[in-house]
């Protein structure tokens, strides 16, 4: 303890006090960080609150993140301006919104945002029409800041994930011209700082990003290839922190679920839930997948409301993992965004989806991206 500070509680010991205060959810450590020097410096060392809250088995809370457009303020459907456009945090235990500022500062180009998040900090890519930029959302301080991008990275089409305090980002595009990169980075988010990670095996556009069992993967995408299409990729990469290694997944996608050039980016297509199983939505369609990780092989669980639906490319979903639920997004141009949840079934068990109904969404028909985020 800072002997120069004040005590948290004068009448408690430091220790005691600051149990008090990791015990507080989220927005109310916000708030109480308010109150002095003290609960600020306190309040403001999230590592130190993510490890007491582990210690003392508190429950994880959880925030969906979503960021939502209405194609109706632009009729060529390209662009995401501070008008068209609406940022959201939603708890999903009291389906409370909380409106967060626009990030935006100009018209971004790029109407599929890969995003990631750390603890309480949000990260995504802004692409505009005169610079390229990382930032992120501290949900304490309610403000985004700009983060300096590592040396050539550009912004487009490449997949990111969260694992533990870093931020991993691999892929893209080399250039605006649709070369394939290779490349592969993490930023440290206590620290501030990039770091060079050992290249791909193969070059992946559009590919999806997800962290499982401490590994990072790669998943899908696609490159150019000599004759003018896309080469699609039905497997993925695996990079190993403690080895530095990437190893190649051949065969990793479900059958079918497949990119081509100029589709949504599939990082919000699959979902890892709290004990680290990872489901898919299928391209075009509602059906819902798990991986079984032992042997790499995918089994159909149902259909997202419980109906199968045709076939249809103007029909989108993201699908995404809330604890111990799966919750998806239902949008198309022109019709309102629907939200749905299910618990997740035993063994043998079909899924059961209900429909959620969140004020202030009716007016919106696409999602630019979707994340959770654990406190």
């Amino acid at each position: 303890m800072d002997e120069s500070l004040p005590a948290l509680l004068p009448s408690l010991p430091h220790e005691i006090a600051l149990l008090c205060i990791v015990r507080l959810p989220l927005r109310s450590r916000a708030i109480a960080s308010c109150v002095s020097r003290a609960w600020a410096n306190a309040c403001k060392n999230k590592s130190s609150i993510t490890s007491i809250r582990r210690s003392l088995n508190l429950p994880t809370e959880h925030y969906i993140f979503i960021a939502v457009f209405d194609s109706r303020f632009d009729g060529d459907y390209v662009h995401a301006t501070q008008h068209n456009t609406k940022w959201l945090l939603i708890d999903p235990l009291t389906l409370g919104v909380q409106v967060l500022p626009n990030p935006l500062s100009a018209i971004s180009i790029e109407m599929n945002v890969c995003s990631a998040a750390t603890n309480d900090q949000l990260f995504l890519p802004q692409v505009n029409q005169t610079k390229e930029e990382f930032c992120s959302y501290d949900i304490g301080a309610g403000r985004w800041k700009s983060v300096e991008l590592p040396p050539g990275k550009r912004c487009r089409r490449f997949c990111c994930a969260e694992m533990k305090e870093f931020v991993y980002l691999c892929g893209g595009l080399i250039n605006f011209t649709g070369g394939a990169s290779r490349s592969a980075f993490r930023y440290d988010s206590r620290n501030n700082q990039w770091e060079k990670l050992p290249d791909m095996i193969m070059p992946r556009i559009n590919c999806a990003g997800v962290s499982m069992n401490d590994k990072f993967y790669a998943i899908g995408g696609y490159c150019p290839s000599p004759e003018g299409f896309p080469q699609i990729h039905a497997s993925a990469e695996r990079f190993d922190p403690a080895t530095g290694q990437w190893t190649l997944l051949p065969n990793f996608c479900a059958k079918g679920f497949r990119y081509a050039e100029g589709s949504a980016i599939p990082e919000s297509n699959f979902a890892i839930v709290e004990n680290k199983r990872l489901f898919v939505v299928q391209a075009q369609s509602n059906e819902v997948m798990e991986l079984d990780g032992l042997k790499e092989e995918w089994s159909h669980l149902g259909y997202i409301g419980g109906v199968c639906e045709m076939r249809d490319c103007g029909t989108n979903y993201k699908i995404l993992g809330v604890g111990s639920e799966l919750w998806a997004i239902q949008y198309r141009v022109g019709k309102s965004i629907k939200i749905y949840s299910c618990k997740l079934p035993g063994e043998s068990e079909s899924l059961i989806w209900r429909q959620i109904e969140i004020g202030g969404l009716e007016i919106f028909d696409h999602v630019l991206t979707g994340k959770i985020l654990e406190v």
